[in-house]
């Protein structure tokens, strides 16, 4: 079975590693180099993916893509413009995890009160997760998703 990692490069672009064959490849870009972007990969029902905020005419947009057969990227899914457009020149970071068919998109910035998001891939649906509110009563401002599977061996 073919298994293969996908990473960030230290310049933003993504890279595949093949691990039965040890080998990697550095794929293409999905926004030009001179974009100001905030993006990272996750994996979600099968499927790696690349989550990409960026900004371009004055809003923010927050997209899902897909590396496709064919050398080049789809996009498979984005968050509606009433949503991203709270992110525009907040100097945002993203970062997601995946489950299932669903990836939770968190937002943090150290200018504006960020959020997480759900993400169903298949039908395009996002709904905002409820906020973080510490035992002082304040809303966490950084976000962060991380993934976790315990395992946990036991000998009888």
């Amino acid at each position: 079975r073919e298994a293969v990692a996908y990473f960030l490069s230290s310049s933003g672009t993504v890279v595949a590693c093949d691990t039965a064959r040890r080998t990697f490849a550095e794929l293409p870009r999905i926004l030009p180099v001179y974009f100001e972007y905030s993006i990272d990969v996750v994996a979600c029902g099968g499927a790696a993916y690349a989550v990409v905020l960026s900004e371009h005419l004055d809003t923010a947009s927050l997209r899902v893509w897909e590396f496709a057969g064919d050398g080049a990227w789809r996009q498979v899914a984005a968050m509606p413009p009433a949503m991203s457009r709270w992110f525009y020149g907040k100097k945002v970071d993203i970062n997601c995890v995946g489950h299932g068919a669903r990836l939770m998109v968190c937002v943090s910035s150290g200018e504006a009160n960020g959020g997480c998001f759900m993400c169903d891939v298949s039908s395009n649906r996002w709904e905002e997760m409820p906020k973080y509110v510490n035992g002082d009563g304040e809303i966490t401002e950084f976000l962060a998703a991380f993934s976790f599977e315990p395992r946990v061996e036991i000998s009888v």
